[in-house]
């Protein structure tokens, strides 16, 4: 339970513990159905259900391309920027549907390499599966192009 007042009148969440007056505490499962008691200031009280839509805030950024082999240092790995993301899995392939790369580490970045030599210019097939902090299960697929 949690008891918070906007504009004088008071609001007692039941069955949950993810509101204060101004944001989302915690990172539920899925989004529940709350009871909401409010009062005012001369003691009214009414008690009501909602379903609440928790928007699950979880992001990908995927490159859609790489130069590995860059002098300048500049775009030479492939890496892919999430934002609340829990579970993670990678996988790439090259156009034989050979697993050329494979990570559980969101943070983990593709050289370009497979089998200590770089890959060939060309395009590759990921699969990205992930868990949100929140809960959901996400998948994304699409290409990456070596060039």
């Amino acid at each position: 339970m949690h008891l918070f007042t906007i504009i004088g009148i008071s609001f007692l969440c039941i069955n949950t513990t993810i509101v204060n007056a101004t944001e989302i505490n915690s990172k539920p499962k899925a989004s529940p159905c709350n009871t909401i008691k409010t009062s005012t200031f001369i003691n009214h009280t009414d008690t009501d259900s909602s379903l609440f839509v928790l928007e699950d805030p979880s992001s990908l950024f995927i490159p859609n391309a790489f130069t590995p082999w860059s002098y300048n240092g500049k775009n030479n790995t492939f890496k892919v920027i999430g934002k609340e993301i829990d579970q993670f899995e990678m996988i790439i392939y090259n156009r034989s549907g050979e697993i050329v790369f494979k990570s559980y580490n969101p943070d983990k970045e593709w050289d370009g390499k497979y089998a200590s030599r770089y890959c060939s210019p060309g395009v590759y097939l990921y699969q990205i599966k992930y868990i949100s902090n929140y809960g959901s299960k996400k998948s994304r697929q699409g290409f990456v192009t070596i060039l």
